[in-house]
């Protein structure tokens, strides 16, 4: 049976659930303007999930009561925030596609609206190519997230099993600047045997790193649910992300979960000197595994399209890790003599060909390239096949 809202347990005559306070204070810092601007951007996961149409908080507003809107994350998530009229399929139970199946004969003409936390959250888009597979048609996600909506429409919004949202329960953050390091000063620190140096960024920002530092690269949603649990509670946290915009929330979370002894790299991975960065494909010592007969065949399809078919081989040389590759803009443009508008007509008829998804970051431009075609790293194992079927039945075949 789909199960949508429930009621929260009892705590001491308060209604409450598991790890509430924790997870209440950081979604409730993410949502007000107070001390950490809200933000609002497209979700780079767009770009690898072409098919799959996406709608805006603004259009979901106006949509709520002819959707069918399904939360996708775990059940500890949803119970503690999640938007009024959802219901709560978790994705990683590995019984997402036979319960969303089950929505099939009741669809009608509903649309269906998957959602996640926000835009760095690949999980509805995931969960979007199974509903179409599972003959679905009227399918949307809102990558925005629920972050998003709390901090729009607080009183569309169940936080704790109560609404309207009660914003104004957000934790002060006088100390936060306490907590956050220049990098000469985290360097120092992330030499300590007490400390652990976590990089907090998805795979498509992390195309550098901070040189000779010892970090773990660990990802926001993976962090969040190894502190709930308490692991390294007694060791040192310096925690950096891309800019420094989620650490307002991290702070408010850490605390909340009983921890004393953490800091934040000071603007984040921009925060560092040019001369203390280092290209992530500089550490990697993997060959790249590059099937002739299909990039032969790709070259002579690309070769009516001009330039092309050198773009490609200019992208598989910037093969990071499996089949992911980061081509800086400036460098590429300098390199093979053409302009920045040039870049993004190539990257589209790669797209269009079917050799790379790409992600278009401005500065850079990240590519998932058929793993096919090209692939770094081992090839022999289920990673490997992992992202063949991903690439070619979520990206290539989705109706």
């Amino acid at each position: 049976m789909v199960r949508g809202s429930s009621t929260p347990r009892t705590m001491g005559g308060k209604r409450w659930t598991p790890r509430g306070a924790v997870v209440l204070a950081v979604l409730l810092l993410v949502c007000c303007s107070a001390g950490c601007p809200h933000r609002s951007w497209a979700s780079p996961y767009r770009a690898f999930f072409p098919r799959i149409e996406t709608i805006s908080t603004a259009e979901l507003h106006d949509q709520l009561f002819t959707s069918t809107l399904v939360d996708v994350r775990s059940r500890f998530e949803f119970d503690v925030v999640h938007i009024a009229r959802s219901i709560n399929l978790p994705l990683e139970t590995g019984q997402f596609a036979d319960r969303i199946g089950r929505l099939v004969p009741v669809q009608d003409d509903l649309q269906l609206v998957l959602i996640g936390n926000d835009p760095d959250c690949s999980r509805a888009f995931e969960a979007a190519g199974i509903a179409r597979s599972q003959g679905i048609s009227q399918v949307r996600v809102y990558d925005a997230g629920v972050f998003s909506w709390l901090h729009a429409h607080p009183e569309r919004t169940r936080l704790m099993g109560e609404s309207p949202a009660r914003l104004e329960m957000v934790l002060p953050l006088a100390s936060h600047q306490r907590r956050r390091l220049s990098f000469e000063q985290l360097a120092a620190e992330a030499e300590k045997p007490e400390s652990i140096l976590i990089d907090v960024r998805n795979f498509y920002q992390r195309h550098r790193v901070p040189r000779d530092l010892p970090y773990r690269a660990i990802e926001t949603e993976a962090l969040l649910a190894a502190i709930g649990d308490r692991i390294w509670a007694n060791q040192r946290l310096l925690i950096f992300d891309e800019d420094g915009s989620r650490s307002h929330w991290l702070h408010l979370f850490l605390r909340a979960a009983g921890f004393s002894d953490f800091f934040f790299l000071e603007g984040g991975m921009n925060g560092v000197p040019l001369a203390r960065q280092m290209l992530i494909a500089e550490n990697v010592d993997e060959s790249i595994s590059i099937n002739q007969q299909r990039l032969r065949d790709s070259l002579n399809t690309l070769w009516e399209l001009g330039q092309t078919s050198e773009f490609l081989t200019y992208v598989l040389s910037c093969l990071r890790r499996e089949n992911i590759a980061f081509v800086q803009a400036i460098q590429a443009a300098a390199q093979l003599d053409i302009t920045m508008e040039q870049i993004r007509e190539l990257s589209r008829n790669l797209a269009t060909g079917g050799q790379a998804r790409f992600f278009d970051a401005g500065e850079y431009f990240v590519y998932q390239v058929d793993p096919l075609l090209a692939w770094k790293g081992d090839q022999r194992g289920l990673n490997w096949q992992r992202r063949v079927s991903q690439y070619h039945q979520r990206y290539l075949s989705l109706p």
